[in-house]
């Protein structure tokens, strides 16, 4: 009885360290899964800072092209209106002889 006891007792202790093992394994997946969480809130953060970034580099695309025509617009105007001195300079010029 006595053999049969100490057996019983070291299952006893087998299954309480297995126990403590299966604990220690899940208390380690859990932080797992939380830093797996943390990783993903993180990442949906980047991606909303990005969606944001890309919007505002579209934006300020856009307004880089509208400023250009602008330039562009003024140029020609600009290099109409001095066809325009040019040509009153010419005729001023008639009325003076």
């Amino acid at each position: 009885m006595n053999r049969a006891g100490e057996l019983f007792r070291q299952i006893q202790h087998s299954v309480v360290e297995l126990e403590a093992q299966i604990q220690t394994v899940s208390a380690s997946s859990q932080q797992l899964s939380s830093g797996a969480e943390q990783t993903i809130m993180a990442m949906d953060t980047i991606f909303n800072v990005v969606e944001k970034s890309a919007s505002a580099t579209h934006n300020v695309s856009a307004a880089a092209q509208e400023q250009l025509a602008s330039m562009e617009e003024i140029a020609a105007s600009s290099e109409s209106l001095s066809k325009m001195a040019i040509e009153l300079q010419e005729i001023n010029e008639k009325f003076k002889t």
